[in-house]
């Protein structure tokens, strides 16, 4: 038996699944002038910093070079987008590497600490 559902269904359940793949942001979500989620004052920043902690969070389950994670959120792997997002999520426990007495090795992965896990919870 085949249940067609209204397109208006079909949109709406679509675009719930979105906001969970991508914790908020969607095709409706501003962009700044790079393209990149977010606008370039510091009002909405640390909302979509926070956006980004949490799918960075989730990704990082398993543990990630620094370029997946970059990619993930679609910011290139300058040394300021890893400070921006990766360092702050480090000095909070939220985030751990891997290799923690080789900091700038390129086998460097992060992986979601423990802590990390409970900040994705709530």
């Amino acid at each position: 038996m085949i249940i067609h559902k209204s397109n208006e269904a079909v949109n709406t359940e679509s675009n719930r699944i979105n906001d969970v793949v991508n914790f908020g942001v969607n095709e409706n979500t501003p962009k700044n002038d790079t393209g990149n989620f977010g606008v370039n004052d510091g009002v909405y920043d640390s909302v979509y910093d926070g956006v980004y902690d949490k799918k960075i969070l989730a990704f990082a389950l398993i543990p990630k070079n620094r370029k997946e994670i970059m990619d993930l959120i679609g910011i290139s792997t300058h040394p300021k987008n890893y400070e921006r997002h990766i360092v702050p999520l480090l000095e909070k426990g939220l985030l751990a590497m891997t290799l923690p007495d080789k900091p700038k090795s390129k086998k460097q992965k992060y992986m979601t600490t423990e802590k990390g896990k409970l900040f994705l919870k709530n």
